[in-house]
């Protein structure tokens, strides 16, 4: 039960820090750099959405599932990662500020996928400064959280999988160690 309320406080840290920053982070942004991405940029990331829990995106440079680890899953590993997706999925969506919600997390193998949904179309200097800026918090975030750290250790991955308007793939933030 502990291991739950642990889970949930991360998430709420990660939420807490992005309803401060992102807006702010983006609105500089804006200023910088008015032109928009084209929905044919390409993606440098990896990460997938293509699951029953994730709708298909339309973005067919959106990178393929990292391949599963054919180790088996720990109990206690399987457990955690199972609870952690059944907790958030119960309280989706969950709104971070105006701009970002977490709409489903799912698993995939060992790796528990959280779907993050931007409500407007960001630049191409916004994705970049938004992807530096996410990945630096959504490490420091997991690896400082006790709970997930353990998760980490046992073998467990976290991924945050960001999309833009019209179910478009922006870029995702794996997180495979510490």
């Amino acid at each position: 039960m502990n291991r739950n309320i642990l889970i949930i406080a991360g998430a709420a840290i990660v939420v807490f820090l992005a309803v401060l920053l992102i807006p702010r982070l983006l609105d500089r942004d804006a200023e910088e750099e008015p032109a928009r991405v084209a929905s044919s940029e390409s993606s440098e990331e990896t990460g997938s959405a293509e699951a029953a829990d994730f709708p298909p995106a339309d973005d067919k440079d959106e990178p393929a599932a990292p391949a599963a680890n054919s180790r088996p899953l720990n109990p206690a590993l399987e457990a955690g990662l199972a609870e952690g997706v059944r907790q958030i999925n119960t309280q989706v969506p969950i709104t971070i500020d105006e701009l970002t919600t977490v709409t489903a997390a799912r698993l995939q193998g060992r790796r528990i996928q959280y779907r993050y949904e931007i409500s407007r179309d960001l630049s191409a200097a916004q994705i970049s400064s938004f992807r530096q800026y996410a990945s630096t918090q959504n490490q420091q975030s997991i690896c400082q959280n006790s709970e997930t750290r353990t998760l980490i250790d046992l073998g467990g991955e976290f991924e945050y999988v960001y999309y833009g308007p019209d179910d478009r793939y922006l870029f995702s933030t794996p997180i495979t160690g510490c």
